[in-house]
């Protein structure tokens, strides 16, 4: 029987197919031999590597080598300086001498001249044909990564034979493909192939494929159904992509998907921020990526199928706290761990401040109270029939009273401040007419206390630009602050000059003092430098803070200079007029 060009073509498929699994049988395995020993050889390196890098951040040998092992499930080894194994996963640390000297080892003696030893031989120690990497590590010790051949000759029959069936399935394809393309010739089969290579370049803009005599016309209602589809699930991929891309951008927790293999598949902005990412890293694996143990073994757990809550201290700067989870995602996937890592710096900072806060204030009332209570309790049972006792502790009621009372007025004033309930008004106020409005105000103060109080004039058209209200407010309280620690015949000294485009008044003291470790916490609510001694001047322990935030609300901003034995210098810088 004669064959048509069907047959021919389908005949000329099926030997040529089988020339090709020939050819493939007699040299694939070679290739693939040489492939997968650079695979391994990579992979040992990067654990030789990690293991080398490990002992450089000053990690026990043995401690490092089993570390190593559980995270890349090769035999790692040290070789110190002595020749002698100083660590290996595979070996009890009794044994370790008995193993020999490893000095004459070619990837040892390749590793100390400063190149990456490699080398497969019978090992010694355990009898299995092994192959080897080896890279030096601190102190003339090399550091060693081992895989026995065996797992590399598994490897290798299991890749030749995915290579050999995806061969004869594509073998098998093409022949199909090759006999039903032979059943027509001509025009209309040029112009069915140039449509279909369109498509198969991606340009699906022309969704019209020529139609041709009998099957040729299905094949071409095919093409364009399937064109028609490919456009639409790429359009609809294409949305989803970006959609993804902006929600993860959007997001303020750090996410990394990672591949089976511990590669890095997906990251978003603020994870390459906060872990400092490198621009290469996807694709890469995670171990060469990150050096946040917590993080690795939260992912080692993930991979097993567990997932592993993780927390992670970056300590920068600035310093920060990082909670998350690493989960696994369904088998089969591209994807198989997910991690997710949220930045809860500033929420442990606020619920610190929030403990001291609810504490400080607290105990701030839990004097005054006592106080209230203990001179009450003693009227009660009798020292009201004393007058001269009745008087005092009557005095001594209505000065805790008063105390309670500016506890709470502060409170309140610095709740208001904080919430945005204080509303300012600039406008342009002389610097002088601030000065004297404080001077004033604590003139009466002073004297009783044997101060001299003084203003140092400044410019007569030196103008700043602030609420009279709040600048009142902050300028008197630190006049205020300077003349309770000032003690008695001492000097407070008030004043104002122009600077860099705003207006500085400076409140001077001839106190005693304030340490180095207190200054950055004066203006904390609360602080004291001396609790006891502040107790006594009086004052809540808030004035400085309400300062601070009055000063800030208004654009501008206060500080210390000090020192013990020197005085007290207290700022106020206010945006000049």
């Amino acid at each position: 029987m004669k064959l048509g060009i069907g047959g021919r073509l389908l005949a000329a498929h099926v030997i040529l197919s089988l020339l090709v699994l020939v050819a493939m049988e007699a040299f694939l395995p070679p290739i693939l031999r040489a492939e997968l020993e650079r695979q391994l050889d990579g992979r040992l390196r990067v654990a030789a590597s990690a293991l080398a890098a490990e002992i450089e951040e000053g990690e026990p040998p043995q401690i490092a080598a089993a570390r190593v092992a559980r995270t890349t499930s090769f035999r790692m080894s040290v070789v110190g300086a002595d020749g002698f194994l100083s660590a290996d996963s595979a070996v009890e640390r009794k044994d370790l001498r008995a193993a020999g000297s490893h000095a004459e080892r070619p990837e040892v003696v390749a590793a100390r001249e400063g190149n990456v030893g490699g080398g497969e031989r019978t090992s010694a120690t355990t009898g299995i044909e092994t192959r080897y990497v080896a890279v030096r590590a601190r102190g003339g010790s090399v550091a060693r990564a081992a895989q026995d051949v065996a797992a590399l000759d598994e490897s290798m029959a299991a890749a030749k034979r995915a290579v050999l069936l995806a061969a004869g399935a594509g073998v098998i394809l093409a022949a199909m493909l090759g006999a039903a393309a032979s059943h027509a010739a001509g025009r209309s089969v040029r112009d069915l192939t140039r449509a279909a290579r369109r498509m198969a370049d991606g340009d699906l803009s022309e969704l019209s494929v020529p139609r041709g005599p009998g099957e040729l016309a299905d094949v071409a209602a095919a093409l364009e159904r399937l064109a028609r589809d490919l456009a639409a699930h790429f359009d609809k991929l294409t949305r989803e992509r970006d959609l993804l891309g902006a929600v993860l951008a959007a997001m303020e927790e750090a996410v990394l998907v990672l591949r089976p293999d511990g590669r890095l598949l997906l990251s978003n902005e603020t994870a390459g921020h906060l872990l400092s990412l490198p621009g290469t890293a996807h694709g890469q694996p995670l171990i060469e990526t990150v050096r946040f143990p917590a993080l690795l073994d939260a992912v080692h757990q993930a991979a097993a199928g567990t997932a592993a809550r993780l927390e992670l201290v970056l300590k920068g700067p600035p310093r920060r706290e990082l909670l998350g989870r690493a989960a696994p995602l369904p088998a089969g996937s591209e994807a198989a761990v997910v991690v997710v890592l949220r930045d809860v710096t500033e929420l442990r900072r606020l619920e610190a401040m929030r403990r001291d806060f609810v504490s400080n204030a607290s105990h701030e009332l839990r004097t005054p109270v006592a106080a209230i209570r203990g001179y009450a309790e003693s009227l009660a049972h009798g020292a009201l029939d004393d007058r001269p006792t009745a008087e005092r502790f009557v005095a001594g009621l209505s000065r805790q009273a008063e105390r309670l009372t500016a506890l709470v007025d502060d409170l309140l004033d610095l709740s208001r401040i904080e919430s945005g309930g204080l509303r300012l008004s600039p406008e342009e106020i002389s610097a002088e007419e601030v000065l004297q409005r404080a001077v004033e105000g604590a003139r009466e103060r002073a004297d009783r206390k044997g101060l001299r109080l003084a203003i140092e004039a400044p410019p007569q058209d030196l103008r700043v630009r602030a609420d009279r209200r709040a600048i009142d407010m902050v300028v008197g309280n630190l006049v205020d602050n300077a003349i309770k620690y000032t003690p008695t015949g001492g000097a407070v000294t008030v004043s104002a000059q122009q600077a860099d485009g705003a207006v500085r008044f400076v409140v001077r003291d001839s106190g005693p003092g304030i340490e180095e470790q207190h200054l950055a916490r004066i203006f904390e609510r609360f602080y004291r430098v001396d609790s006891g001694r502040s107790r006594d001047i009086g004052g809540t322990g808030l004035g400085l803070a309400i300062a601070k935030h009055v000063a800030q609300q208004s654009g501008g901003d206060v500080g210390v200079e000090s020192r013990p034995g020197a005085g007290s210098r207290f700022w106020l810088r206010l945006p000049a007029a």
